[in-house]
């Protein structure tokens, strides 16, 4: 019975896990709608991040947990640098400029 309990433990937090990571993927492609459009030259790296979430999937059907956050982590690297609002983007265009 207590080896019942211990796997039926088990398979929620898998399921609560997931659950999570399909939320973080829903949130990034939200994020990456409301950047499309505003700055033609970083379109590229929404691009890059609609690819890095797809392959977060697909790992995340693998359940290969470690390539699902480092696909995630990419991601979200681009969508970071293709917003105009973070430092990110203001140094990039600074080094850009000179």
């Amino acid at each position: 019975a207590s080896m019942l309990i211990h796997a039926q433990s088990w398979e929620s937090l898998i399921a609560h896990t997931k659950d999570e990571f399909l939320e973080t993927v829903e949130e990034q492609r939200g994020k990456i709608r409301k950047l499309r459009g505003i700055n033609k030259q970083y379109e590229h790296l929404l691009d890059n991040a609609e690819i890095y979430l797809d392959e977060a999937l697909m790992a995340l059907s693998d359940k290969n947990i470690p390539a699902v956050e480092r696909a995630l982590s990419r991601a979200s690297n681009s969508i970071i640098q293709s917003d105009s609002s973070t430092e990110v983007a203001y140094a990039n265009r600074e080094l850009l400029d000179n």
